[in-house]
């Protein structure tokens, strides 16, 4: 926990308590919070926030209800005649919601209980899929009638038994991870409203009259718009108190520039005037103030600092800010979990400016390592890249110095993936370049690998032993180059006493 704004959290980490306890504990006390863990309890983790905006929004729309009473009081006394009717509906109301007369007054400082919109809730998602499983989570935790129930899986899953069926049989050969992250619908467009009531739920109701809004990031930014153009409209998101980001680690393998827009579209001032009482609209959201009171809750397996500066730029609230990651007590190395027979080198890159480590990096890798891997002794080598801005950089680097390789990214075509891995499976290419997010999306088994440049360490650990699996050769060789900013990316991969002895060492090359 890196801050907190009181000392309970502190002692809940002490006894041992397991990390969506402190989940839990942390949304409560309405704090920003950053929770790292998610993993095989995924599904647990989105049940508790599902759980935490669930309340949040009943006991908000309870205090609405009873203002509502209270108001109308005030204008029944304020009538010189009452008619029977007025009577009679004022006292089905107040027995209904069984309003202490104390509670009653006319000051409307007390009643500050709205914002410009209903909507107080901004869920986002990458998929379809992880829309449908949020609000499946929402519905676990109320009781009553949903409306539009029958309308949700034709929306948000997949409605044809025959399509079903076949993403069933094309996943059963990914690992657990990946067929619950694909395994849904996989549209990452979509947009949809829900609306709590004492009743029930309805699903699909308009933005501008919903409590929660469940999105993915480009599906806010159609609605939206370019900041900038005379399109721009988020009025819908002026009054949002709490953001949801679930499975981080799905939208950082997307556009990131999506997730920058909205995040920049919540709690402006609308361009439209509401229809609301503008005196009971709280007074920070008069002043523009809004941001300073909102929650942000970010769910992510993952830690990096693209992650870390994104929940940076989303806290704007006094509330404080929680970040909960594994502790690494009783986790086992990734370097212990790769099945190869070879040594697994980790090589230190000359590195003392963040700003010049792409260029740092690649003239490493241009004098130390790329000899090695165009000469002909090492065939079969398959060279790990993260960033696509490194991969398009290598790939015109090979292409210059004539190599024999084959590069592979996500945006490649299906025929151009089938036709480069048969080309290196074959040995007509010495090296095969992917990217992290080629990987993430489509998962394959690469055949023929005899040996691994990690030419950045992934942020997916678990891709590290996945991918080391692949050389099982006797002769075969593993081979990280590295920098110290990335410790994030060293921790989970090595272990963390591991990773500090690493990183405070003077030696640039370690074997494992």
């Amino acid at each position: 926990i890196s801050s907190a704004p009181s000392g309970k959290l502190p002692d809940l980490e002490l006894k041992g308590l397991a990390g969506h306890v402190l989940l839990a504990a942390g949304m409560n006390q309405f704090s920003n919070v950053l929770y790292c863990g998610r993993g095989d309890d995924g599904d647990l983790s989105t049940l508790v926030a599902a759980a935490h905006i669930t309340s949040m929004i009943l006991n908000a729309r309870t205090v609405v209800l009873r203002n509502d009473i209270i108001s109308a009081e005030n204008e029944e006394k304020e009538r010189p005649i009452h008619s029977t009717q007025s009577k009679s509906k004022k006292s089905k109301i107040s027995s209904a919601h069984k309003v202490s007369p104390m509670t009653i007054t006319s000051d409307h400082t007390n009643m500050k209980d709205q914002g410009f919109h209903r909507g107080r809730v901004l869920v986002l998602v990458p998929f379809r899929s992880g829309g449908l499983r949020f609000v499946n989570a929402i519905l676990q935790c109320i009781k009553g009638k949903v409306e539009g129930r029958n309308r949700l899986e034709e929306e948000l899953g997949i409605d044809d038994p025959v399509d079903r069926l076949e993403i069933q049989e094309k996943m059963q050969s990914k690992p657990a991870d990946h067929r619950q992250f694909f395994e849904g619908n996989t549209d990452d467009c979509f947009r949809m409203g829900l609306r709590l009531g004492k009743r029930g739920c309805k699903l699909f109701t308009k933005l501008e009259v919903s409590d929660i809004i469940v999105a993915s990031p480009l599906g806010i930014r159609m609605m939206v718009g370019d900041p900038g153009t005379g399109s721009y409209n988020a009025d819908a998101l002026s009054s949002i108190e709490c953001l949801v980001v679930d499975q981080l680690e799905g939208i950082l393998a997307q556009n990131i520039e999506h997730l920058e827009v909205a995040l920049q579209s919540l709690n402006q001032i609308p361009k439209r005037p509401p229809k609301t009482d503008f005196q009971r609209i709280r007074d920070w959201e008069l002043d523009g103030h809004a941001s300073k009171f909102r929650q942000s809750v970010f769910l992510s397996s993952v830690i990096s600092p693209d992650v870390l500066s994104l929940f940076r730029k989303a806290c704007t609230s006094n509330a404080g800010c929680l970040r909960i990651v594994p502790s690494g007590a009783g986790i086992q190395a990734r370097v212990d979990c790769a099945l190869t027979r070879s040594k697994q080198v980790f090589w230190r890159i000359p590195c003392d400016v963040l700003l010049s480590e792409p260029d740092d990096r690649f003239n490493f890798f241009n004098s130390n390592v790329f000899s090695r891997i165009n000469n002909s002794d090492q065939a079969h080598t398959m060279l790990f890249v993260q960033s696509y801005l490194d991969f398009v950089r290598l790939r015109n680097h090979f292409k210059r110095e004539k190599a024999s390789f084959v590069a592979l990214s996500e945006y490649s075509k299906p025929e151009d993936v089938s036709r480069g891995r048969a080309r290196f499976f074959q040995g007509r290419r010495q090296v095969l370049i992917i990217t992290e997010r080629f990987f993430f999306f489509r998962r394959p088994v690469i055949k023929g690998v005899q040996h691994v440049i990690f030419y950045s360490l992934p942020e997916h650990s678990h891709f590290y032993d996945e991918i080391c699996s692949w050389a099982t050769s006797s002769s075969s060789t593993v081979l990280s180059l590295f920098t110290n900013f990335d410790k994030y990316k060293l921790q989970p991969i090595l272990g963390h006493k591991r990773c500090n002895s690493v990183v405070k060492s003077d030696k640039d090359s370690f074997s494992f």
